[in-house]
């Protein structure tokens, strides 16, 4: 093989190779953009304690994202919102709430923590009415993960369902009703953050 064809040759694959190289790139950087992750704009527990009556009372946006129930007593319920701003609705082809537990206090005997996720639209601040906002979307047992593990609340449906107005804010509120129950969720100024997963078309 003379010279000028092995220049050729090498050439050839040379290039083949930074063609395939682009193409791998962009593949990578397509599907980067295709899957989001968003941090709250504000999440804290809303208490319900005095009077006890079902209506939020008090808040306090630093610490974790509790909720509890004692009934008679005290019920905290966390709020947690996400600015879906600069989103495409027509975009969104499923979101994820992952949210993790530090803590979990339950009562002897007790073998399930249902706990029920609201949503609803958010104005991007924690506020006492957050207690009782939205409509129920899911529910899951959260003894059945273990603490410091995630736990994936598929919220699809409600977040592409809301209506595209601004603010595009979307909350969730998370509650439970068994007895002697404290858990322990991470908050944006505890680690781990809750997290908005969204896939986009």
């Amino acid at each position: 093989m003379t010279i000028p064809r092995v220049c050729s040759l090498l050439c050839t694959i040379v290039c083949a190779g930074l063609l395939a190289l682009m193409v791998s790139s962009r593949q990578g950087t397509a599907q980067q953009v295709k899957n989001r992750e968003l941090l709250p704009v504000a999440d804290g527990p809303v208490f319900d304690q005095s009077p006890f009556d079902g209506t939020g009372d008090a808040l306090d946006e630093t610490l974790l994202n509790t909720v509890a129930f004692n009934a008679g007593l005290l019920e905290i319920r966390p709020a947690i919102e996400f600015d879906l701003g600069h989103i495409n609705p027509h975009r969104i082809e499923s979101a994820t709430l992952r949210i993790v537990s530090t803590g979990t206090g339950v009562l002897p005997g007790t073998t399930t923590i249902p706990v029920e996720v609201f949503g609803y639209r958010g104005d991007g601040l924690i506020q006492n009415d957050d207690f009782s906002a939205g409509i129920l979307i899911s529910v899951f047992d959260s003894l059945a993960t273990p603490d410091h593990q995630p736990i994936s609340v598929d919220v699809t449906e409600f977040v592409q369902g809301l209506h595209p107005a601004q603010p595009r804010i979307v909350g969730f509120n998370l509650r439970t009703s068994i007895q002697g129950v404290q858990i322990n969720y991470g908050s944006l100024e505890t680690a781990p953050a809750p997290v908005l997963i969204l896939t986009l078309k």
